[in-house]
């Protein structure tokens, strides 16, 4: 049987087997196909004005996702193999706390002023408390987190949308039928394991996550298929 060396670079020497048909493993299951060969199937996309962030996601030749950010002029794009994202995203409420806490601690100063009659300075410092609820809507979210199926590392995430839930559910759905079909097709035990670990290389390669997250990444498949 022949087979793929993942790790020049590895302490530990894992190799993909190759799998029993007239294609690899590396080129069917794991290799990103190039632009020429992408299929698109599913695309998505979430604007959130008062964050001024823009979202897409872009669900290709069944297993593979790209999803993009925009942060006023920042961009940043990844690529993600479903078969290796965990089966259920975890919902994540941001709240920005410094504006709340300045809303709050004017809130206070402005019942202490009108308190002593200074109604003036009270509407300005209920004008400051105002002012910091917006920027705490502003600056929180509710969203959904992906994460890699057992190296637990954030993939990206998504606006829990409420105004077009249905729509919303589909997706996420899709998501998860297509990563679940395409694990499903990957071979067991060490041929499993050594593909968990060459995606988070190839996602640390590409700068999706860091070097920290990958070593942490990589103890924690191992311990999943030492258990």
């Amino acid at each position: 049987m022949s087979a793929l060396s993942l790790a020049a670079t590895e302490s530990e020497q894992i190799e993909l087997a190759a799998v029993q048909n007239r294609h690899s493993l590396y080129s069917d299951l794991l290799q990103v196909p190039d632009l020429a060969s992408r299929r698109h199937e599913l695309v998505f996309e979430q604007k959130n004005r008062l964050l001024g962030r823009y979202r897409r996601i872009v669900l290709f030749n069944g297993r593979y996702l790209e999803w993009t950010e925009q942060r006023g002029r920042r961009e940043v794009t990844r690529i993600i193999n479903l078969a290796f994202l965990a089966g259920s995203p975890s919902a994540y409420r941001e709240i920005a706390w410094r504006s709340l806490s300045v809303a709050l601690l004017a809130l206070i100063v402005a019942g202490l002023l009108l308190a002593v009659g200074q109604a003036v300075a009270a509407l300005a410092a209920l004008g400051m408390s105002l002012l910091g609820v917006g920027f705490c809507l502003r600056g929180s979210s509710r969203r959904l987190l992906f994460y890699t199926r057992n190296g637990r590392v954030v993939m990206f995430d998504l606006f829990d949308q409420r105004g077009d839930r249905k729509r919303f559910a589909k997706v996420v759905g899709a998501l998860q039928l297509r990563g679940e079909r395409a694990w499903a097709l990957l071979p067991d035990s060490k041929e499993r394991l050594a593909a968990e670990v060459a995606e988070h290389r190839r996602l640390m390669q590409e700068g999706a996550i860091s070097q920290a997250q990958y070593e942490r990444a990589k103890q924690r498949i191992f311990r999943c298929y030492s258990d």
